[in-house]
């Protein structure tokens, strides 16, 4: 019984050391995500362009990292692929139309979609979880429907809102399809997502031979830190890593990209998506709160199963 006992303690030190590790490169990938604000702000390209573009030079450089082996090729995948090249395709057209903290704020949508999606698969659930749910509700209609802002439009806005579906679609699928192969997964959806831009927008090789020398360092920089990095430390971490924890670090991306806006092209973000932002934010922390403490009472039955075995 003790040996039992210590080898379940030994396990659960293990697993408590590779998500500790996993926040950290799901922080770090949130810090790289976060550059996409000011740069494709900065960026005189078309927004197509740089979608298509950016994406194809991060699935270049891990492309050597592409094990078919190690990858589960099914429905999976293909939902993977779709949801990461929409939301790649609608950061970008919103951060071109609205401003830079609804842009990156929308993602945090994410568990509202979450949520349903869970309605859907489960005939049970807990009531309480709906109040988080309402504050980042509450949060969006802020962003929306709380005036005009600087820099912000409604269209925009609602192509940011699309964002929270696809990033949700991403989180559900990322662990099925590439959880053995999170650099592969990564490499193979950005040259999917190179590839559909490419052909349903119909960019030539002209497009990139007119590009000035000073885009390319920005697509450079897009495509192998912010895309390519970015995804790739996101992957490797939220693999050991619970959807809620992975959330909360997440939302790093939504805290710098705009204070980097704000620090180096001066545009400010409204009271009004400053409000929403804060809403959003504690809708989130206290769902994982809510999440924290449905785990700890799991963790309380399993001990003591653990001690009646």
């Amino acid at each position: 019984m003790i040996l039992i006992n210590e080898c379940r303690e030994g396990k659960r030190i293990k697993v408590h050391k590779s998500e500790f590790s996993g926040l950290w490169l799901v922080f770090f990938g949130a810090v790289f995500w976060s550059l996409n604000a000011p740069l494709i702000k900065v960026t005189e390209l078309n927004p197509i362009l740089v979608c298509g573009l950016r994406s194809a030079i991060a699935g270049i450089v891990l492309a050597p990292f592409i094990r078919p082996k190690q990858l589960k090729w099914n429905m999976w995948m293909l939902l993977y692929i779709f949801s990461f090249t929409g939301l790649s395709i609608a950061i970008i057209f919103a951060l071109k139309l609205t401003s830079a903290i609804i842009a990156t704020g929308m993602q945090a949508t994410s568990p509202i979609w979450i949520f349903i999606f869970g309605l859907l698969g489960k005939k049970e659930f807990r009531w309480q979880s709906l109040i988080p749910i309402a504050l980042i509700f509450t949060g969006v209609l802020f962003f929306i429907f709380g005036g005009k802002n600087s820099g912000n439009n409604t269209v925009g806005n609602f192509i940011a809102l699309s964002e929270g579906l696809f990033c949700a679609l991403m989180c559900i699928s990322v662990k099925k399809f590439g959880s053995k192969n999170p650099l592969g997964a990564t490499a193979i959806a950005n040259l999917a997502t190179a590839i559909i831009v490419f052909y349903t927008f119909s960019l030539s090789p002209k497009d990139l031979i007119s590009i000035p020398t000073r885009q390319w360092y920005i697509m450079l920089v897009l495509g192998i830190f912010q895309t390519g990095a970015g995804y790739a430390l996101y992957n490797i971490g939220v693999s050991n890593v619970s959807p809620q924890k992975a959330a909360i670090i997440a939302l790093w991306e939504m805290i710098l990209g705009p204070l980097w806006v704000a620090i180096f092209l001066h545009e400010y973000p409204s009271i009004n998506a400053l409000l929403g932002l804060v809403v959003i934010l504690l809708g989130i922390i206290l769902n994982t709160f809510i999440s924290a403490n449905e785990r700890s009472i799991k963790l309380k039955e399993e001990l003591r199963a653990d001690n009646y075995a």
